[in-house]
């Protein structure tokens, strides 16, 4: 994962990096971050079916039907590391960006902070990260669902949340081993490689971070051998539908009153997603002034 006045201003909500199927809201309570103009260019990860103008025209929509103090034009871009450079450049004023990433990469940052909501409701949305498959694969989505509900009850997820998000401070995040059995069927992973730290291919190659660590735990429960394929953001979709890999990350746009993003608005027809497996918000982020 997906990913403005709730569904945007935050997320605009919804990033698709990667990926969610649900949402909830929670209020923010900080003043206001002043801003010099009431358009404000924001750098998204591009979304893979949404185009920007489609996307630009249902953040127009949001923000003119909330109470927001200014006005945002989305930029689409490949990749975190372009996105920072667009913003660090002067480019962009602000990029959207999942609170983990976010809080990571401004501390290892100090050019960077965390931008205040611009909206009055003072609303932002939570996302839901999924597992997405081709819809034909319902064998291989039950197993997900399955496995995810296992690692939930016995607190699984609770532990890699804390090791690879909650507790890694300004550690890089750790590599996270595979494994392998000898016949066993093999899963390839679509991860972008470049959001930490939920996914990371760090410079030695390895593959390192949350989700990464969440699928090698899925994989040995299903008893597969977990192969990474490191893509760019909006080939995610593609090289799902054509069978270049069996499984991405994946986050779906908030849906539901008016004021929200439609619901399947970057999701392709063909594609099922799983239960989710973590939730984050999503926020802005600016340069220092």
């Amino acid at each position: 994962m997906k990913k403005a006045a709730a569904a945007l201003l935050c997320f605009i909500t919804a990033l698709s990096l990667f990926w969610g199927c649900g949402n909830g809201y929670q209020s923010n309570s900080g003043s206001q971050v002043k801003v010099t103009s009431k358009n404000v260019k924001l750098g998204v990860l591009a979304h893979t079916n949404a185009s920007e103008a489609e996307f630009n025209e249902e953040l127009k929509r949001i923000e003119k039907e909330s109470a927001v103090d200014l006005y945002h034009t989305a930029v689409y871009y490949d990749n975190l590391p372009s996105m920072l450079m667009g913003l660090e450049s002067g480019k962009l004023q602000e990029i959207l960006i999942y609170d983990s990433v976010a809080r990571y990469i401004v501390h290892g940052n100090d050019m960077l902070e965390l931008a205040e909501l611009h909206h009055k409701n003072s609303l932002y949305v939570m996302e839901s990260f999924c597992c997405a498959v081709r819809m034909e694969d319902k064998e291989l989505l039950a197993k997900l669902n399955k496995a995810i509900d296992e690692m939930r009850s016995d607190g699984t997820l609770a532990k890699l949340t804390s090791k690879y998000i909650t507790e890694l401070g300004d550690k890089n995040p750790p590599a996270v081993p595979l494994g392998f059995t000898a016949g066993a069927p093999v899963l390839k992973i679509a991860i972008t490689g470049d959001l930490p730290p939920l996914d990371l291919i760090r410079s030695d190659g390895t593959p390192a971070g949350f989700n990464t660590a969440i699928m090698a735990e899925l994989g040995k429960r299903m008893g597969m051998n977990v192969e990474i394929v490191q893509l760019e953001n909006r080939a995610r979709a593609s090289a799902l539908l054509s069978k270049k890999v069996d499984v991405v990350f994946w986050t779906m746009i908030p849906y539901g009153d008016e004021n929200r993003m439609p619901e399947n608005l970057d999701k392709p027809d063909d594609v099922s997603v799983s239960e989710p497996y973590y939730m984050d918000k999503v926020v802005h982020v600016k340069m220092k002034q």
